[in-house]
């Protein structure tokens, strides 16, 4: 029988090992191919955890964060190594943490206004009540659907039907078409009709004998 006054050396009396369980909880197959067309891209991907540094250096280098000719210690940082840093010395800093590891919901929002300070557009993904804050100090605010609270959901932008982060990949580069196809468009419209404009207007300049003008707008 068990006491709660019983300590842990006496309630291991008498045991035999008998095997370790680990629990693997692998990323989506296709978040790798995800990360190399935001980097081919031009977007940085963060990795914001609460796990073990240990643990999210070997699942960004999984999902190509960190690259195998990379060193881990260079782009991972603990939080509260990052926190104990002024703003100035954040902002020295050569790049930004890629990774970082026991994040608080301090440290989330200090990387996010890090990167606002260098001018960077940011989006954050978050699913937990911790992820408030970030989400709303973001640019764009992504919550998860099935693993997210509802406050979670409410104070998001945007919400992942399928919890998928290739679908964030897929919705930037539909928006970057959109965009480029407006941007054509105006470029063609503006183009059009400034050489109306130069013709009617250099049309003014020619008059008849009695001075009036020859081509009447």
């Amino acid at each position: 029988d068990f006491h709660d006054d019983m300590t842990r050396d006496i309630i291991h009396q008498s045991m035999t090992f008998l095997g370790l369980v680990a629990i693997h909880n692998p990323p989506h197959v296709e978040s790798r191919d995800a990360v190399q067309v935001c980097y081919q891209a031009g977007i940085v991907v963060h990795v914001l955890t609460a796990d073990h540094p240990a643990t999210a250096a070997a699942v960004a280098k999984d999902i190509g964060i960190i690259l195998e000719e990379e060193n881990p210690q260079r782009v991972v940082w603990n939080a509260d190594s990052f926190s104990q840093l002024s703003e100035k010395q954040i902002d020295e800093l050569p790049e930004l943490p890629r990774v970082l590891a026991r994040c608080s919901i301090e440290s989330k929002t200090d990387l996010i206004h890090a990167l606002h300070r260098r001018d960077r557009v940011t989006a954050m993904i978050g699913a937990e009540i911790d992820d408030l804050p970030a989400l709303r100090a973001a640019d764009v605010g992504f919550s998860l659907n099935s693993k997210a609270s509802a406050v979670t959901k409410s104070v998001a932008d945007i919400i992942l039907a399928d919890d998928n982060f290739s679908t964030v990949v897929g919705a930037i580069q539909q928006g970057r078409t959109l965009f480029l196809n407006i941007q054509k468009y105006l470029v063609h419209l503006l183009s059009a009709n400034v050489a109306q404009i130069l013709i009617l207007t250099i049309g003014l300049a020619f008059r008849d004998g009695e001075h009036r003008s020859v081509f009447p707008m």
